[in-house]
């Protein structure tokens, strides 16, 4: 059966990948060549405002988006995604508990990367960037929230913010990698 996905998540998952690694590839944390920031110059390179508190390797952030945020969105979005098939149509709510305890641990798990973003190695040196990440945060706090109350139309409800945040931001920071419908 197969699944439909949110705007972003239904977008991603019609891209081809190595137009979106292109796109996320942008993100890496690099000089620009005529020292502009991303903040000034919407097509250098996205850089960090701060040196890395050098205690750990960290993930570069466009894996880090690519591989981990991307990954648990998809989660998040498949508990409210509608299906069709010859045999019917519905949503694929969580019906267990168990799937109750996973839709709010994918839920958690972003949050948890947005306060990831909000630290030095990841931040971006822009003013709209803790707005966008705060958003995004708080969206997706509504989200578990919702899935610990088991409560689906809550989940469904906020799954078009979290959409509308992700998308805010590619378009912010890598437009390339959002296509719009027409």
């Amino acid at each position: 059966m197969k699944k439909a996905l949110p705007f972003c998540g239904r977008q991603l998952a019609t891209i081809a990948f190595p137009a979106l690694a292109l796109g996320l590839a942008s993100c890496q944390n690099a000089p620009t060549q005529n020292g502009s920031t991303a903040a000034t110059d919407k097509t250098a390179p996205i850089t960090t405002n701060a040196p890395s508190t050098g205690t750990a390797a960290m993930t570069p952030r466009r894996e880090l988006m690519l591989h981990v945020m991307q990954r648990n969105a998809d989660q998040l979005w498949n508990w409210t995604a509608y299906s069709a098939s010859r045999s019917g149509s519905g949503y694929a709510s969580p019906k267990t508990d168990e799937d109750w305890m996973n839709a709010e641990s994918d839920a958690l798990t972003i949050v948890e990367l947005t306060k990831l973003l909000d630290t030095d190695e990841y931040r971006i040196d822009d003013a709209d960037w803790p707005k966008l990440v705060a958003n995004l945060r708080a969206a997706v706090q509504e989200s578990a929230t919702a899935a610990e109350n088991k409560n689906f139309e809550g989940m469904l409800a906020v799954s078009d913010k979290i959409d509308e945040q992700c998308v805010a931001c590619h378009m912010h920071y890598v437009p390339g990698i959002e296509v719009r419908p027409k």
